[in-house]
């Protein structure tokens, strides 16, 4: 069974006006602590890209398996993100939150969503018809978008790795 765009859309939208609001939530709760929270600047390199490559690659292999439960993986993950970018805009502002945001995240949250989505389909298809024929058949049929997709993590983790800026 070949992904539909257009329940990829319907699920790219839900998940952004989520992490939106979730962000923002985030933020509200913020400004009403007293947050002294330090800063680290991490040490861009080769080491820290394979770091990030290796986390970010554990963590689409972990949503795929967990298909069966990925409603909750999805949720919490998102709960996770929309966190960290709501305490970095508290901590930094808007302007460098998404200086340090955009380079990588311009790849990387498209390719989770989309990661995330092949997980939303394999868990509706299990739960509907209790086996894992039906699932196997999907990652077939969906093989290459699952190639480019370990691409695409690559490529982010190298450009979040190397403190690469969109805006120097």
């Amino acid at each position: 069974m070949k992904i539909e765009r257009k329940e990829l859309v319907k699920f790219t939208v839900i998940i952004l006006i989520f992490n939106i609001v979730l962000v923002f939530l985030t933020v509200l709760f913020f400004k009403r602590m007293d947050s002294n929270i330090p800063l680290a600047t991490p040490a861009y390199g080769v080491k820290f890209s394979y770091e990030i490559i290796k986390h970010n690659l554990f963590h689409l292999i972990m949503t795929l398996l967990t298909f069966p439960i990925s409603a909750l993986t999805i949720s919490i993950n998102w709960l996770l993100i929309s966190f960290s970018i709501g305490l970095a805009i508290h901590l930094t502002g808007l302007d460098m939150t998404l200086y340090y945001l955009l380079p990588h995240g311009l790849i990387e949250m498209p390719t989770v969503i989309f990661y995330q989505f092949l997980a939303w389909k394999m868990m509706i298809q299990f739960w509907q018809k209790q086996q894992l024929t039906p699932i196997i058949c999907f990652l077939k049929d969906n093989r290459y978008y699952l190639m480019l997709t370990i691409l695409a993590t690559i490529l982010s983790g190298i450009i979040e790795g190397s403190g690469w800026k969109l805006f120097m």
